[in-house]
């Protein structure tokens, strides 16, 4: 909303693109004087946002050319499988090389999440994109169980138990009946 990009530029706020809604960040970046940054997603076959990778060229053209906005990076999440993670890059660095060629700036290059920093040394580029990893989990059991790099949780959940119910064979307990007792329980 107008809103929203109004607030996202006055505090300095470099904005993921991937729509024409950039159009509201340059107004607002207009109003306000200033240039708004934005990093511009492109999906590259994970299949969720981001603008897809056969139609990003164009979209970034218009978003070049668009007075008080400055593409500060440009970024693809991966399936995290990585033999079609390959193929995600191949598809990501055409563009990157097609934008280069056109003098297209288009900034820092990332695409490696915590899977990709783990496995995938090729996909690190400018910089890296680390998520559960940060909190000492790793991506995936495959992970996990190769234990590539020494990860340690950094957040725990506890509690106390509050209160024992006892119930009998062939009663449930959660929604949607999740468990039925055998036995008393």
């Amino acid at each position: 909303s107008s809103k929203e990009a109004e607030h996202i530029v006055r505090n300095d706020i470099c904005q993921s693109v991937f729509t024409g809604d950039f159009a509201l960040l340059a107004h607002a970046a207009r109003e306000q004087k200033k240039d708004a940054k934005v990093h511009i997603k492109i999906d590259t076959g994970l299949g969720r946002v981001g603008v897809p990778y056969d139609e990003a060229i164009p979209l970034i053209e218009k978003i070049a050319a668009t007075p008080h906005l400055e593409i500060d990076g440009i970024f693809t999440p991966f399936t995290e499988d990585l033999a079609f993670d390959r193929i995600q890059l191949e598809r990501f660095l055409h563009i990157c090389d097609t934008l280069a060629q056109k003098g297209i700036e288009y900034g820092l290059r990332h695409a490696a999440s915590s899977a990709g920093v783990i496995a995938a040394p090729e996909s690190y580029l400018d910089m890296v994109r680390p998520g559960i990893a940060i909190y000492g989990e790793y991506p995936s059991t495959r992970e996990y169980k190769a234990r590539r790099i020494d990860l340690r949780p950094a957040v725990a959940l506890k509690s106390r138990v509050m209160y024992l119910k006892k119930i009998q064979a062939g009663e449930s307990v959660s929604y949607h009946r999740a468990f039925v007792a055998e036995h008393e329980t």
